[in-house]
């Protein structure tokens, strides 16, 4: 069966996250951009949250132009 696109968008997101050199590059390219909050782990979660939403869009106008 097929993926759908959110689920090989999750599917790469994941991969990438996985990655320690990744994510290192990630939470460079954010810090000083938003203010923590709650030790930061809402500033993660918008990180994760944005980035994902960048790997679906991606993947959703390769598949369905």
């Amino acid at each position: 069966m097929a993926m759908t696109t959110p689920e090989m968008s999750q599917a790469l997101a994941v991969a990438c996250l996985n990655q320690e050199s990744f994510v290192k590059e990630l939470i460079a390219d954010f810090k000083g951009k938003k203010p923590t909050v709650g030790k930061g782990a809402k500033l993660w979660g918008e990180m994760v949250g944005e980035f994902y939403q960048g790997v679906f869009e991606k993947v959703n106008q390769t598949f369905h132009p």
